[in-house]
């Protein structure tokens, strides 16, 4: 996405990938430049002062929002020994979407119990199609059964304890569980999904 900011004859391009959308929590690239101004003469400066700000190089930045909502960047121009504000442009800090839930690489759906046994972990995957880096961590999760005595059970972490794991192992072929307040460690902080995750056993 290109931002066009004009002063006098100066013409400002501030590019992102996202059309003006920053992700929280991520490291999100920004990339400068202004007609007739060295880049080594510009600088930017947010309206949220909680945002990390690193240069790259004389064009490039990396900026981390730490909240979401609305924020404003300005470029100035540092030639001459002062600071002349060139423009302003509005931006939005969001959170990254939802990550994909999966057993063994496995999504939501069909899924052999011995694949499942032999490694009872939960992962959360970076969303489908979202190219910026984001890493998420499964901490705790709950599950309900289907066919089986015990219909629920919590657990801590992202790995199915022992007493999961035997419930699964005596389960028939088409039965189910559901994975479901999946809490993961999120670029923002901590964040409960708020789906459910089915695995038909085959």
């Amino acid at each position: 996405m290109f931002s066009l900011i004009t002063l006098g004859q100066k013409v400002c391009t501030i590019a992102n990938k996202d059309e003006n959308v920053l992700y929280v929590g991520v490291r999100n690239s920004i990339a400068l430049s202004v007609s007739d101004i060295p880049n080594n003469n510009l600088k930017i400066m947010l309206s949220d002062s909680t945002c990390k700000v690193e240069k790259v190089d004389n064009n490039n930045y990396i900026i981390t929002p730490k909240k979401g909502g609305r924020m404003e960047i300005t470029v100035m121009n540092s030639s001459n020994g002062k600071e002349e504000i060139i423009g302003k442009y509005p931006f939005r800090a969001k959170r990254v979407p939802s990550p994909d839930i999966s057993i063994m690489a496995k999504k939501p759906g069909l899924i052999n119990k011995e694949l499942v046994l032999s490694m009872p972990k939960i992962y959360a995957l970076r969303p489908e199609g979202f190219d910026i880096t984001a890493i998420f961590k499964v901490v705790e999760f709950k599950m309900a059964f289907s066919d089986t005595t015990v219909k629920h059970s919590n657990n801590k972490g992202n790995m199915l304890s022992n007493e999961q794991c035997a419930i699964i192992k005596g389960m028939k072929t088409g039965s189910y569980f559901t994975l479901y307040d999946v809490v993961v460690e999120a670029p923002e902080g901590i964040r409960t999904l708020p789906y459910k995750y089915t695995y038909i056993l085959e």
